[in-house]
């Protein structure tokens, strides 16, 4: 193992394999065995409630955490500064990083090839992957069953769950309340606190300036950014190739995807199910997951 210096002195452990770089000795060592090590050679981490196993000790925990344990049993992690909470101390910090400290105090990991810059390392890496690295560069995560393959695992692990697992074999997360369920327990727990919790028990983000009010502290940053703030405090996002400017970085990138895109943008991916397509392959993995999951469990009945 050898290291790699990266500004303000910090040495980091490279891999020799790949790009990829740690801070501590421990993550390459984990970064190895998860992505260069033959898969019989692993030690597994296996699950006692269901066929779900791990490479990693931390990772079967946190399917435990999340799949297995009743939110009552749970100690739970919370922002002092809204009402955000987490079942990982870690997931705690990088929530607080995202959202609660001022800008001048983020320390930012900044593209060298463009004007992105983002707030952890690893966003940083995968935008270099999929914006700047060409085709013959990338290690591509290949799927064993068909012809498939991606520039990030979790790409995979969608188009596998999607394509290649039978309905009685997903782990379903099922509504106490209702015949609802889902394989995601950000779903269950969206369902939940939409279908479920009564009014006076919902945490309400109120406007300050009208009577809107919502249970997602983003959509009113959104609607405070679209009703109530002058057009010249604004800060735009620009289209550097049109006149195109919105007040949302995802709005001129999906602007950028539709109207400038480059050749390998240029297939459409059309959802089988619906009317849905999108330039980008990953994000029609999303929406089958987010629209269609629950159809795969019925047509599998």
């Amino acid at each position: 193992m050898r290291k790699l210096a990266i500004p303000h002195k910090v040495q980091r452990f490279k891999c020799e394999q790949c790009s990829y770089s740690a801070k501590w000795r421990a993550h390459l060592k984990a970064h190895i065995q998860a992505r260069h090590t033959a898969s019989e050679e692993i030690k597994w981490f296996q699950c006692e409630h269901c066929p779900y196993k791990a490479k990693r000790r931390s990772h079967l925990k946190t399917h435990v955490l999340g799949r297995h344990t009743s939110d009552d049993n749970i100690e739970w992690f919370k922002c002092d500064q809204c009402t955000y909470k987490s079942k990982r101390r870690g997931d705690l910090h990088k929530h607080i990083r995202a959202h609660h400290l001022p800008n001048e105090s983020i320390y930012w990991f900044e593209c060298e090839h463009c004007p992105y810059k983002a707030k952890r390392r690893f966003q940083l890496t995968k935008h270099i992957k999929v914006r700047h690295t060409s085709a013959e560069a990338i290690k591509w995560f290949e799927c064993d069953k068909c012809q498939y393959r991606a520039k990030v695992a979790f790409q995979l692990k969608l188009h596998t769950r999607i394509n290649h697992t039978a309905p009685e074999d997903e782990i379903w997360l099922k509504c106490e309340h209702c015949a609802y369920k889902t394989c995601r327990k950000r779903n269950l727990n969206q369902h939940i606190k939409t279908k479920h919790v009564p009014v006076e028990s919902i945490t309400w983000f109120k406007c300050g300036v009208c009577g809107f009010k919502t249970q997602h502290e983003c959509n009113l940053k959104k609607h405070i950014e679209t009703l109530h703030i002058a057009d010249e405090n604004i800060k735009w996002y620009k289209c550097e190739q049109c006149t195109f400017k919105s007040k949302r970085k995802y709005c001129l990138k999906a602007h950028m995807q539709n109207s400038h895109a480059v050749p390998d943008f240029s297939t459409w991916w059309n959802c089988e199910k619906c009317d849905y397509r999108t330039k980008r392959k990953h994000c029609l993995l999303m929406h089958k997951v987010r629209r269609h999951e629950n159809e795969k469990s019925v047509a599998g009945m």
